[in-house]
């Protein structure tokens, strides 16, 4: 099986994400797998993969913008379609404007989601003891 290498975001993406991020107090920007992504409570609201600029409209809106040919379906990996996202048109990844008012709705979209919780530390595995093995004389 062949995994497909990815590319680095091209820094015009990277520098037009960052112009058009929201200014608002719970927006936390972090990189997720090498890409810049921001995250509200915990979950993810954009994000850069590759050449692609996605944003999380919930499915319905994801989908309706998909069927007037205002972004496609975000698909990280083969057979990974993340429903809740579009993908928006890689001629407007550089439109400031545009990602301002795409990454707002996003925003406001995640911002009503149930927030993530921190996961409590597993308790260590204990370990088993070692069974010792009879030795046999000769």
């Amino acid at each position: 099986m062949t995994v497909k290498k990815w590319q680095k975001a091209p820094p015009e993406n990277v520098a037009a994400f960052d112009a058009a991020l929201p200014s608002h107090p719970k927006v936390e920007r972090r990189t997720m797998f090498g890409y810049p992504c921001a995250f509200v409570n915990g979950n993810m609201f954009t994000g850069l993969h590759e050449d692609n600029v996605c944003v999380r409209l919930g499915a319905e809106a994801a989908s309706a913008r998909i069927e007037k040919g205002e972004g496609r379906s975000f698909c990280p990996m083969e057979g990974r379609v993340m429903k809740e996202y579009v993908a928006i048109p890689r001629e407007h990844c550089t439109d400031v404007p545009r990602l301002k008012t795409l990454m707002e709705a996003a925003l406001g979209y995640t911002l009503a989601l149930t927030p993530k919780t921190k996961k409590a530390n597993a308790p260590p595995k204990q370990q088993q003891p070692k069974s010792k093995k009879k030795r046999v004389s000769k």
